[in-house]
């Protein structure tokens, strides 16, 4: 009966696992490999990643679920839309518009209230098009930069795109200047997507997307390949938890994870010891640097938490402590720029990045919480 009850307590503890989600606690990044609508090959959010060998630009932080924000494409034909160089129709819930002149024609709604830095979707349904299509988003930033993108033939278009001003125009038209092109589009949609979105931006520096047949993970190659995002907010009490594979190291500053930012920052690195290490390697913060003992090559699930009240940094690997540094004095900077499987100064770590979490508090069962979550992505007994 012994066996049997611990058997039916693992069930249950596994099950607990499996059904939290670090939402509950109100992070501020949540990032998950092993859900593919978080995952796209470019920096724009236009084309998902679909298979294995596919590079990921974009992660999306799922802190929030993926809501969606208040719809910003309002009102009514005549008072929300406008034409250039061209007629624009609506008949039966289609817009059309057709250039009269060689000029590119555009249908054009202005938006306001943006939130710089902030993310944006944007969808529509194209019915039909000739000469070429193309959209333009003033005052967004689109892909690799500029405010522009192509689109063809019909069905539904989606972009994510970081807002670089707090009004703009979500603009549908040709992509030719030649008199008589047109596109036919209904459902057209601007809507806020909150969260900490990573990115990037380099063609060349994007990580892998690959499969190990149960667990889905975004490659590293220790060489430039990693995510990030310059405007993470972060409190000076928090932690961070990440599931990942570390293959192996090229240099002490090789990293994790990295906060940057002017003053009082920190990354988990390496070290010196041989192998990687798990140092904590700040600045301005207080608390000793420090590594622990062991070498952390392999899967591990890694908890890093920064507590101003105790005035602690603790590293915790598979949900025991390594170490723990005294004299923290969470004067840590409150705008951090993020690096995952990347250093303060670009150092690329060789790891696969399964789930990461970041919330503020550093409270132990909460930790406990994310911590069992993380391994579920993982496949890493804790």
């Amino acid at each position: 009966m012994v066996g049997i009850d611990l058997g039916l307590m693992a069930l249950a503890t596994r099950r607990r696992a499996a059904s939290f989600h670090p939402a509950s606690l109100h992070p501020f990044g949540v990032f998950d490999a092993s859900d593919p609508a978080t995952l796209f090959q470019d920096s724009a959010g236009k084309t998902p990643v679909t298979s294995a060998g596919d590079p990921v630009g974009l992660m999306l932080d799922t802190s929030q679920k993926l809501s969606r924000g208040a719809e910003l494409v309002t009102g009514d034909f005549l008072t929300g839309w406008v034409g250039a160089n061209g007629p624009l129709t609506l008949t039966d819930g289609v817009y059309r518009i057709e250039s009269d002149v060689a000029a590119e024609a555009q249908a054009r709604f202005a938006v306001s209230g943006l939130e710089v830095g902030a993310y944006y979707i944007a969808t529509w349904d194209t019915i039909d098009q000739q000469g070429g299509s193309a959209y333009h988003m003033i005052g967004f930033s689109i892909g690799d930069g500029g405010g522009r993108g192509g689109f063809s033939g019909s069905g539904t278009t989606q972009v994510v795109l970081r807002a670089t001003a707090t009004s703009g125009e979500f603009r549908l038209g040709t992509n030719s200047g030649s008199a008589g092109d047109f596109v036919e589009f209904t459902a057209p949609s601007l809507r806020r997507l909150p969260g900490h979105h990573v990115y990037q931006s380099a063609a060349s520096a994007r990580p892998v997307y690959q499969t190990n047949g149960s667990h889905s993970y975004i490659a590293g190659d220790g060489t430039n390949r990693f995510l990030n995002l310059p405007d993470l907010p972060v409190p000076a009490t928090h932690s961070v938890c990440i599931a990942a594979n570390i293959k192996g190291v090229g240099g002490s500053n090789d990293a994790l994870v990295s906060l940057d930012s002017a003053n009082a920052n920190y990354q988990l690195d390496a070290g010196v010891g041989g192998g990687f290490r798990g140092r904590i390697n700040g600045s301005n913060l207080g608390a000793a640097e420090i590594e622990g003992n062991a070498d952390l090559i392999g899967p591990h699930v890694f908890t890093l938490s920064f507590d101003a009240i105790a005035q602690t940094a603790t590293l915790r690997v598979d949900g025991a402590e390594v170490w723990q540094a005294s004299g923290y004095n969470g004067a840590l900077d409150p705008q951090q720029t993020l690096r995952l499987l990347a250093g303060r100064g670009g150092e690329a770590l060789n790891a696969d990045l399964y789930a990461g979490c970041f919330w503020g508090g550093a409270n132990p069962t909460d930790i406990a919480k994310v911590e069992g979550w993380a391994a579920t992505k993982i496949g890493t007994a804790i």
